[in-house]
Formats: structure tokens, C-alpha cells, sequence
């Protein structure tokens, strides 16, 4: 009644960014009357609906689809709000689709607001996709700064971003070698048809 009275419409930043949280098509949660108030929105450009479509597609591992999403919606990067949120994702999905030139100028953007802000949550998604550059390209300091962003994170109340233990923190649990866990967890993604493990609760989550 109050939107109504106002003239406005319900906010749709909410069900959308939820949807794609849980691995649902964020267009399909946008309300009615905001997706009949403002046609093609979702589907042409719209800040919200990019950042929460590339964050959709990033989780089911349709890396290409969501780097599409992901540049449109960090196209006022320079901003605040979801086009800055969208820069790890557009990270993820250049770093995963092996446009590593993209997702470099992405990790430089995101780092000149993680490093001035200095917060544990910044910092530990600046770490997560600095590990995704690296790992692209075969680096093995790829692996530190995983650990490092998991350590940072794990200080935060923000769980979302969280991808568990290291391969280095599992191997010395289960007192094998970090190479012989990432050869098991390779053999794993692969049965399973996932790219990363942080795909693994959906995966075994549907068996």
C-alpha cells in the first residue's frame, strides 16, 4: 500500500541477489510490479539484474554467461553498490573462461577499493580473486593467497564467500601430500561435472 501510495515500486535488489545465492535464476524472483515497471530492465543491462545473473551463472559454472553479465554490470564500477559487489564475479568468470587479461584489469579495480577500505571481508575477496589470477596461470603462490583469503574471511560475520579449507590445512588432517588432495579433488569435480569447490554442497547436495 505504501509503494502504491508512493508512487514506487518493491525493491528487487533482495529476492534477486537471495535467488542466485541459492543457485535460482535471479530474473525469475524479480517482483511483478517491478519487472512490469520497467520493461526489458532485467534483461538489457540493468546494474541489479547483471550482478545477480553473473553471480547465478559464476555458482553453476556457465563462467562465459556470466563474464557477459559480469562486464555489463561493472561497467560503473567506479561507483558504489552492485557495480562494485560485480567485480569479483567478473574475476571469477574471466579467471574461469581463461581471459586472464580481463580478469587482471578486474583484480586492479577491485584493489583500488579493498586496499584504501582495509577491512577483513575486502581484503579476503581482494585475496580470493588476486588466487584466481594466479591459478589461471599456473602459478603456485596461487595457493597462499586462497589461505590467506580464508583466513581473513573466516574473521568476518560475511559467510557467502567463504570456499572452507585449504588443500595444505585437509592434507595435513588427513596426513597425505597437498598434491595427492588436489588430485583427488580433481577426480571429484570431474564426476560430478563442477569446476571449483565451492560448486560441491549444490553437487552432493542434489544425490
Amino acid at each position: 500500500m505504501v509503494t502504491a501510495l508512493a508512487g514506487t515500486v518493491a525493491s528487487i535488489h533482495g529476492p534477486m541477489a537471495l535467488a542466485a545465492w541459492q543457485g535460482r535464476d535471479p530474473l525469475t524472483a524479480m517482483p511483478a510490479q517491478a519487472a512490469g515497471a520497467t520493461p526489458g530492465k532485467a534483461t538489457t543491462g540493468g546494474t541489479i539484474s547483471s550482478y545477480t545473473t553473473a553471480l547465478y551463472y559464476n555458482g553453476i559454472g556457465r563462467y562465459q554467461e556470466a563474464l557477459t553479465a559480469a562486464i555489463i554490470a561493472c561497467e560503473r564500477a567506479d561507483g558504489l553498490g552492485f557495480a562494485l559487489w560485480a567485480l569479483p564475479e567478473l574475476v571469477e568468470a574471466a579467471a574461469r573462461s581463461g581471459e586472464r587479461d580481463i580478469a587482471a584489469a578486474g583484480l586492479e579495480r577491485l584493489r583500488a577499493t579493498a586496499g584504501p577500505s582495509a577491512t577483513d571481508w575486502a581484503l579476503g575477496i581482494e585475496a580470493r580473486c588476486h588466487a584466481l589470477v594466479l591459478a589461471d596461470g599456473n602459478d603456485p603462490a596461487a595457493e597462499e593467497r586462497y589461505t590467506e583469503s580464508i583466513d581473513r574471511l573466516s574473521r568476518t560475520r560475511i559467510a557467502t564467500h567463504l570456499e572452507g579449507q585449504s588443500n595444505p590445512e585437509i592434507a595435513a588432517q588427513l596426513f597425505l601430500s597437498p598434491r595427492t588432495v588436489e588430485y583427488h579433488l580433481h577426480k571429484i569435480f570431474t564426476k560430478l561435472d563442477i569446476t571449483a569447490r565451492d560448486q560441491l554442497p549444490r553437487a552432493l547436495g542434489t544425490r
